[in-house]
């Protein structure tokens, strides 16, 4: 019925989207990471993979003690859905872009207001987020790497030694484009025609 995962950069997220089920990373700090292993304080989440939504909510609801099934409607008339223009839509293979635009028809069919939205802010975030974790990692890891890099794969050990390469003003400037970036310290304009 259920699974429960990690998501630093993907973890749930793109399994979730490779084999049709629902994988939610949460807003931060939603659920707890207490005795997860870290990879990245900042970017760390603990997130739900379920079939569906209704699951989904249910699962959320006993992680979070708030009321997620209140949200599970069948009249989705009228409900606004942002549809990002940039960012979320480069790099998709051919099949499933159609797939994603058939999925917009269907949700304006059934009654949504689909609402285009150009996030420009957004366009670096995946840098920011590998500074983070280099930083992050290597302070974590540092032990670890101490005692021999032998016990991890390859991928992981390049990963751990880029850490040698990141400076303290690389990572700091990271932590203030992150801070920016966060829900609550920034706003995205809409043109009123849009709305």
């Amino acid at each position: 019925m259920v699974g429960i995962g990690t998501d630093t950069g993907g973890s749930v997220r793109i399994p979730a989207a490779s084999t049709g089920v629902i994988g939610l990373k949460p807003t931060h700090d939603l659920i707890s990471i207490k005795g997860v292993t870290q990879l990245s304080w900042s970017l760390d989440h603990v997130g739900p993979l379920t079939s569906n939504m209704e699951d989904l909510a249910i699962v959320m609801e006993a992680m979070t003690k708030k009321p997620f099934t209140s949200y599970c409607i069948d009249d989705i008339r009228g409900i606004r859905v942002g549809i990002p223009t940039n960012y979320f839509n480069e790099k998709v293979d051919n099949e499933i872009y159609e797939i994603y635009k058939r999925s917009f028809a269907q949700l304006e069919k059934l009654g949504c207001v689909l609402i285009e939205l150009d996030i420009p802010f957004i366009n670096n975030n995946t840098e920011i987020g590998k500074v983070l974790s280099l930083g992050e990692v290597a302070f974590l890891f540092e032990e670890r790497m101490k005692e021999g890099m032998g016990r991890f794969g390859n991928d992981v050990k390049d990963y751990l030694k880029s850490t040698d390469t990141l400076s303290a003003i690389e990572y700091i400037k990271a932590q203030e484009k992150q801070k920016k970036l966060s829900y609550r310290g920034c706003s995205i304009s809409i043109p009123l025609n849009k709305i």
